[in-house]
This record gives C-alpha cells, structure tokens and sequence, in this order.
C-alpha cells in the first residue's frame, strides 16, 4: 500500500484585508463554522487552513473526489474525509501547517521556538521526560520538542484533548498504541519553528 504524504505551510502577516473576499468563496458548511469564532485572527488562520488542505487534495489528485462539502467531525471534534485521505493542521502566531497523507492517518503540531516558564507543565509528562526537558542545556526548546511530539500524537489517533498527555512517552522516535506501531518526526523550520508529525505507517 503507497503512502503519500505531504506538508504545507503558510506565513500570514499582511492578508487579514483579504479575509471577507475568501470567506464569500467558501462553501456553506465552512461559513457556519467560521461563524463559531469572533477574533479576527482565529478566522484568518482558519481560512488559511481550508485553503492549504485544498492544495493537499489536488496534490493529491483527490480533487474529483473529495469536496469541502465531504467534511465531517468525529465525536472527538477531529475532521476528517470519508476517503482514504487523513490531514491534521496546525496554528502559530503568524503560520498555518497543514500536513496530509493516503492511506493512514497523520497528526501535526508546530510552536514558535521562545524562552517559556516550563514549571507549570510538569503535570503533562513522564518522570522520564520531564528529567530529560530539566536537565537538558535549552529547556524551553526540549519542553517544547516534547510538547509538539505528544500533541501531534494525539491528534493522529484523534483524541486529542481527552487523552493524558503523561499517560505515555514520546522520547523514542515511535510509540505503540492500541497494537498498531506509530512513527514521530521532528524538525525545525527557518530556526523558528519546531514542527512534530506523527503517523501510523
């Protein structure tokens, strides 16, 4: 079985003016939905998202057979496709990540790499993880390598926010859950982001 996987993203400082054009080009389903938030900014990063998942169906030569009116919430609130297709996005301050793939299913989390107070954290981690994030010589940037590895893997077995994130360990590069065999990747992007995808093939 092929598994094609792809990863977008997008930088949106200076669109916020274009917002109300690209919102009267969604389909229905999406309006209603974007009608949920009232922050301007929540709405942008959202839009941004519809249109890199897009580029990932044609990308993907799905174009003829998956349409926006095709999505669909599960009852953990993950969208998803009844196709073989499986997407996950992610939202910064001023970036939108989309990564998406055939015939599996994939989780994507980003952060922008600063200097964070970790100490209210602790309670998300293992024993193990959290002596790693403390002794490490960047204790933000290892909090946050972890942090995005545990969200991402939440996200790609569609749990996400009803699963404890200490419940089980992102140190390796793949976990076991469920039976079924999960890989992790983690990469920086133009020395400001840290990117974590998670994906069962």
């Amino acid at each position: 079985m092929i598994h094609k996987k792809q990863m977008f993203f997008f930088k949106y400082l200076k669109i916020i003016k274009l917002i109300d054009a690209k919102i009267e080009n969604l389909p229905k389903s999406l309006k209603l939905k974007l009608s949920s938030y009232t922050d301007k900014k929540k709405i942008t990063q959202r839009i941004i998202g519809y249109e890199l998942l897009e580029k990932a169906i044609k990308e993907h030569n799905l174009i003829d057979k998956i349409t926006f009116n095709d999505l669909k919430y599960d009852a953990f609130g993950k969208p998803h496709f009844l196709a073989d297709f499986d997407f996950s996005i992610s939202y910064t301050q001023d970036c939108v990540f989309l990564c998406s793939c055939e015939n599996g299913k994939i989780g994507i989390d980003a952060e922008i790499l600063v200097e964070k107070d970790i100490r209210l954290f602790e309670e998300y981690f293992s024993k193990k993880e959290w002596k790693i994030i403390c002794s490490s010589n960047q204790p933000s940037k290892s909090f946050f390598e972890f942090w995005t590895r545990k969200e991402a893997f939440v996200k790609a077995v569609g749990i996400g926010v009803y699963m404890d994130l200490s419940s089980f360990e992102v140190i390796e590069n793949s976990i076991e859950y469920n039976g079924e065999k999960w890989k992790i990747e983690t990469q920086f992007i133009e020395e400001k982001y840290i990117l974590s995808t998670v994906t069962n093939f």
